[in-house]
């Protein structure tokens, strides 16, 4: 009976069965104390433990939704739920979608998030939406959906919510570009761990192939033979002719021994498929009679894809797709470094009256009216232009090369076009811009100058209501 214990000293049994009778002596850490049992979910449900307030701030707000088509109907909710929606009784009246209640840019979101509860309901589901509230404010909600049965033609859902702050969704929206970036670094990793493409070449005449492994020829899709024929067994031969230049000055200051900053350079070769992106790690060695050249290169395609998407993320503006001004104002500033002899325009536009949209339309309403304007600002100036959203309701567009009676006549038909209605549901919406501008030329190069010209003459041509330099 005395297994398990520890002894501070060895003694006989009946020295221990002495010192058993005071329980004193006992130091009782470390025996393990009686488990927590537990319980029925659906017992304490039913029991009389918990009273129904204690309930619902224990689970939250939930609500009981069914879903077929672009229908999505709520059953029953309870307390919680009708507080943070801000909605009565009567919307659980099957006959009222739901869908009407979440911002249109996120309908098609939460219809995708109940289809994927069903097809994998062993997985979390959950989605982040906008939720209209009755005062025509939106809301930021995150909710789980949990898939539950079939009734008739309909599928039974449960779902739980809850309020984001501003901050919640910053903090989402930076954990969601984390692991973007996260998978990114993961996705590099193993390409460089990989065994890639193996090549060794001659350093001379095109770099003519004289070696190249099978992984080659499967990632290339071309025979050792069609290579030849071709390509004519020449590696600069598969480049793509924008990055044979680069990649040639390369090759020949590693040649040179020189430092070189590009450690795993990428450029685009040739596949029976068409060109692919390529990271190469290479470097030069000593071969029976001549100098070489060898080399492994992977196939990096699709992660370039995906650093790509996330350049693009963090250059626009979500809601008009046009640049923000930490991506605009960089190329601004690179392009007064080099301007010569031209001139240019920065020009600054605001919608007038705005905030009435806001006030009297809601927001929706505001945010489709800066969309389509930015759409119809956008299609008025060339391709080399930069056209940015500062923020709100105002916009800035940087014009190369254009001279200030060109740029007065453009901005006057661009008021015009801008000025005619916009279509929101069954009504048209009329806005009007003031523009200031600062014209540009070589001798003033500094914009933090240029900008906060432009902004003074926007602030007069809202005053006078016309356009101001």
């Amino acid at each position: 009976y005395g297994q398990g214990f520890h002894f501070y000293k060895p003694m006989p049994i009946e020295m221990f069965a002495e010192l058993l009778k005071d329980g004193g002596q006992i130091d009782y850490n470390g025996i393990q104390s009686r488990q927590a049992s537990l319980f029925d979910i659906k017992r304490m449900l039913r029991s009389e433990i918990l009273s129904t307030e204690a309930l619902n701030k224990l689970i939250g707000a939930v609500g009981f939704y069914t879903f077929r088509d672009n229908y999505l109907g709520v059953l029953s909710f309870n307390d919680q739920y009708s507080k943070l929606v801000g909605r009565s009784e009567d919307e659980k009246i099957e006959k009222n979608n739901v869908l009407q209640y979440v911002h249109p840019e996120d309908q098609g979101k939460i219809q995708t998030a109940f289809i994927n509860a069903k097809e994998h309901p062993e997985l979390e589901t959950r989605v982040i939406i906008r939720r209209k509230r009755p005062d025509g404010s939106y809301i930021w909600v995150s909710q789980k959906i949990f898939y539950l049965r079939e009734r008739g033609e309909q599928s039974l859902y449960c779902a739980t919510a809850s309020e984001l702050s501003s901050e919640n969704e910053k903090e989402i929206l930076r954990k969601n570009n984390n692991e973007l970036l996260r998978e990114n670094e993961e996705l590099s990793y193993y390409i460089s761990v990989l065994p890639g493409a193996y090549h060794r070449c001659t350093i001379s005449d095109g770099y003519q192939f004289l070696y190249i492994s099978d992984e080659y020829v499967r990632m290339f899709g071309f025979s050792r033979e069609q290579i030849r024929e071709l390509f004519e067994n020449r590696f600069l031969n598969m480049v793509h002719p924008e990055d044979q230049k680069r990649l040639f000055n390369l090759f020949e200051q590693v040649k040179r021994k020189e430092v070189i900053k590009e450690k795993n350079v990428e450029y685009r070769m040739i596949t029976s498929k068409g060109y692919i992106w390529v990271r190469d790690q290479g470097n030069f060695l000593d071969c029976p009679g001549e100098r070489c050249m060898q080399g492994i290169v992977f196939d990096v395609t699709e992660e370039r894809k995906r650093r790509n998407k996330l350049k693009k993320q963090a250059e626009r503006d979500y809601l008009t797709n046009l640049l923000n001004r930490q991506s605009a104002f960089p190329m601004i500033r690179n392009y007064l470094e080099e301007i010569r002899e031209e001139t240019a325009a920065f020009i600054m536009l605001d919608m007038d009256n705005f905030k009435d949209i806001n006030d009297t339309k809601g927001h929706p309403c505001g945010d489709h009216i800066i969309a389509a304007c930015a759409r119809r600002i956008r299609s008025f100036f060339r391709k080399e232009d930069i056209v940015c959203r500062l923020g709100g309701d105002e916009f800035c567009i940087f014009c190369k090369n254009i001279s200030k009676d060109a740029l007065e006549k453009k901005l006057e038909v661009l008021m015009k076009k801008v000025e005619k209605p916009i279509g929101w549901k069954e009504e048209f919406v009329s806005v009007t811009l003031s523009a200031g501008y600062a014209m540009v030329s070589a001798e003033e190069k500094n914009f933090e100058k240029i900008y906060n010209s432009a902004d003074q003459a926007l602030l007069q041509a809202k005053k006078q209501k016309r356009i101001c330099i």
